[in-house]
């Protein structure tokens, strides 16, 4: 009995076709996952860790952006500010565990919200910037688990917070929904200010601040 012989041409031209598509006897690609990303802060959990450096543009309003909502990120409360965060730095925390400071009168005595959220009940989590003369901060505030609130002000220490009678420099306060950002300048002299993030009506969770600067004169 005669063997086909169509089956053999019909086998060359699948097996040439495989191999112009790169299918066969090409090694799939090895997918690194992460190459040339910044590195993810580590959780603070004993003792704040600011990461420093970074020169990603920060980006407003971007979901995912904030910490796992489940990490621990905790620490211990301090008198005032927690730590320094560089310009282009960035931090991981929670408020949950600090004190409270700053109420609605505060705010609306410093000019940094005319709303009353009833602050007086939430934790603020505070750090502080020094920023260079002439030099414009923006900080972001991603905040993904729980609606939390931004502030600045201009203040020279570290250990202790102002308090209503204190006398500041200005205020500024972002309380959208979602992420917010606040933009500080400076203008012939360097300064301190204080950052934090506190929230409405008791509000506790987790969060991420990125600081960006640039020099605008």
């Amino acid at each position: 009995m005669r063997r086909s012989t169509r089956a053999a041409p019909l086998a060359l031209f699948a097996a040439g076709t495989l191999a112009c598509s790169g299918i066969v006897g090409k090694k799939a690609p090895e997918v690194v996952v992460g190459q040339g990303d910044t590195p993810k802060p580590q959780p603070l959990v004993a003792a704040p860790q600011v990461t420093g450096g970074s020169s990603a543009p920060v980006q407003l309003d971007g979901p995912g952006n904030g910490p796992d909502c489940d990490q621990n990120l905790q620490q211990p409360a301090t008198d005032c500010a927690l730590a320094l965060i560089p310009c282009g730095g960035s931090v991981e925390a929670s408020n949950a565990g600090q004190g409270k400071r700053f109420d609605d009168d505060f705010y609306q005595s410093k000019y940094c919200t005319p709303q009353r959220h009833r602050y007086a009940d939430s934790p603020e989590a505070i750090w502080a910037i020094d920023l260079p003369a002439d030099t414009q901060a923006d900080v972001v505030l991603h905040t993904d688990c729980v609606d939390l609130d931004l502030f600045s002000i201009r203040w020279p220490e570290l250990s202790s917070c102002p308090s209503r009678s204190s006398g500041t420099g200005e205020c500024e306060g972002s309380t959208r929904g979602g992420d917010d950002t606040v933009r500080i300048t400076t203008v012939n002299r360097a300064e301190r200010h204080l950052i934090w993030v506190d929230g409405k009506a008791g509000a506790t969770g987790n969060f991420r601040i990125e600081v960006q600067c640039r020099t605008y004169r």
